[in-house]
């Protein structure tokens, strides 16, 4: 009854004051410069949600399903991907103010010692800080999520094989985005709450802030549901379904399975800008150490601003990454923002917390090229300068021509070719092969080729293809469509993964795959194998970090072509 009594009064209070945000014809240049976007970048639908002091402004553009005509409103749902992640962060927060704890208290001290990391230093030192500003070291093999992880290891159980991952770069010496981390993150909320953190998350944030409609996503049905915008893709000059068996996370919903709507997040919005104080004068969180959240506590290395002045009339400059929240400076202005990606979901977040301003954009699809991406980011330049007060240097015409005038676009991308090699007994390399972490990988051979196989992980499918080195194959991943396109240059080549195979007197032992650091994977070995096994054990895992492809903050798309990843 307590809850239900503060969902009630905070949704008074923050319905009190809305629709103040523009003023004249402010509000039609922003629908103008929406609109056109959607149709020149091919986005089904996107939502928009904006707090601004005490005011709010949310509205639905497009459609949310496209078979009904159902339009988006400010109560249509998304997925938010890794935007989940300030969530698993301000749950956190709660609960360390009830356990008296800090961001410094070690993973160690709160999980005991079923859990650790790959080497005794790490297991000893990590604290909840270095997880959540991602500063581990650890590799981060993404590809489980994409394969889909079997529905009999629970998350508890892949946390306790995070001491298996691999090191990829010393102890908090750089930035890699692992959200493994924050599915541990998630795990740790749970110990110290007693509960799940489904239950959790909805207790203890959703309700109290009034989130009325905002829930997680629990299986690959739920973004059918009347009330979420349905995925697509565009596809041969047309929208298409995306394919359902590619949303779901499990058992990773901490990293990006919140659903939300633009009435929700500038709830939200108002919740972190005051520091963890709702609108009904409940102080979830020490606002000391929830600020501390947004202040960047390691550097992200980039290979170079894309926009940036002079070639832009404005610098947008990335500072680092805090909890939950990158840190950067648009022009002068402090803003913290995560970006969010599922597939055919992208989502944006800016905050300027300086001046009390909150920007939320997320959309249903497309994936076309880098268009979706840059719906987002032209929209969000545009109306983050209108509010601030400054003159856009973005309109209808440019944000569909972004990054033209000011920045050519180079859509040359050479992939490297190689002439296969004509194995007679290229069936020694079939069978299953797996690891205590991993999807397992089943390759068969391609009908009677005696230079290709074929491969199954989970729901990910595709060829590899002999080399003249031997032992040596190119992997080509070819379904989905929505794991195969990001791979593919303007030239439809796609990207390609070295595969070796390993022997031990001359018979085919394991397969080694490159994704910028090496996975072993042993032949006749599965994961299923393993479930039950201890993860004390003996078993050695072998892990990367899946650089190409992205899933719950930011996809590879994100990654490729915004520059704010």
């Amino acid at each position: 009854m307590r809850y239900v009594l503060r969902f009630f009064v905070a949704t008074l209070v923050l319905t009190s004051a809305r629709d103040e945000v523009f003023v004249g014809e402010t509000e039609q240049d922003v629908v103008k410069v929406i609109q056109a976007t959607l149709e020149c970048r091919h986005v089904p639908g996107m939502t928009v949600g904006i707090f601004k002091e005490n005011d709010t402004w949310t509205r639905g553009f497009g459609t949310a399903d496209l078979k009904s005509g159902r339009p988006v409103d400010e109560d249509t749902l998304f997925n938010i991907g890794s935007v989940t992640k300030s969530f698993t962060m301000a749950l956190l927060a709660i609960m360390l103010k009830e356990n008296k704890l800090q961001w410094t208290a070690k993973i160690s001290d709160i999980l005991g010692s079923e859990y650790g990391f790959i080497d005794d230093y790490r297991t000893r030192e990590t604290t909840l800080r270095d997880l959540l500003s991602h500063r581990t070291g650890l590799a981060s093999p993404d590809i489980g999520f994409m394969a889909g992880f079997p529905s009999s290891i629970s998350r508890e159980d892949l946390c306790k094989r995070i001491r298996y991952l691999p090191e990829q770069i010393p102890f908090r010496d750089s930035f890699i985005y692992n959200n493994y981390m924050y599915m541990l993150l998630g795990h740790v909320a749970e110990k110290l709450g007693g509960d799940t953190w489904e239950n959790l998350v909805s207790s203890r944030i959703f309700i109290p802030l009034g989130m009325k409609s905002t829930k997680i996503l629990k299986k690959t049905s739920d973004v059918l549901s009347s009330d979420m915008a349905h995925p697509y893709i565009y596809k041969d000059d047309m929208f298409e379904n995306s394919t359902l068996d590619i949303y779901e996370l499990h058992p990773a919903e901490p990293a990006g399975a919140i659903l939300s709507s633009a009435e929700d997040m500038v709830r939200y919005f108002q919740f972190v800008l005051n520091n963890g104080n709702t609108t009904t004068g409940d102080q979830l969180t020490d606002p000391k150490l929830f600020s501390e959240a947004f202040s960047a506590a390691i550097p992200v290395n980039r290979e170079k601003v894309t926009v940036s002045k002079p070639t832009f009339p404005i610098s947008d400059v990335q500072v680092g990454y805090g909890s939950a929240w990158f840190e950067s400076s648009y022009d002068g202005y402090r803003a913290v923002w995560h970006s969010g990606a599922l597939w055919s979901y992208i989502t944006l977040v800016w905050l300027f917390p300086e001046t009390n301003i909150g920007i939320f954009i997320s959309t249903n699809g497309g994936m076309f090229k880098d268009y979706q991406s840059k719906s987002l980011t032209t929209t969000m330049y545009f109306l983050a300068d209108i509010l601030l007060d400054k003159e856009p240097w973005l309109n209808s015409s440019t944000a569909c021509s972004f990054p033209l005038p000011w920045k050519e676009v180079n859509e040359t991308d050479p992939r490297l070719t190689e002439i296969p090699a004509f194995l007679p007994d290229i069936s020694e390399y079939a069978g299953i092969y797996g690891n205590e972490f991993q999807p397992d990988f089943i390759l068969t051979v391609s009908g009677s080729s005696q230079t290709q196989l074929n491969f199954e992980s989970g729901i990910i499918g595709g060829n590899l293809y002999s080399t003249q080195d031997k032992e040596r194959f190119l992997m080509e991943i070819t379904y989905p469509w929505e794991f195969y396109v990001p791979l593919t240059d303007h030239n439809n080549v796609t990207t390609k993964t070295n595969v070796t195979f390993v022997r031990e007197v001359g018979t085919v032992t394991s397969m080694i795959l490159n994704f910028g650091t090496n996975i072993t994977y042993t032949k006749d070995v599965s994961i299923l194998d393993v479930i039950s096994r201890n993860t004390n054990g003996s078993c050695r895992l072998f892990s990367a970090a899946w650089l190409i492809v992205y899933l719950l903050a930011t996809c590879v798309v994100w990654l490729k072509y915004n520059q704010r990843i």
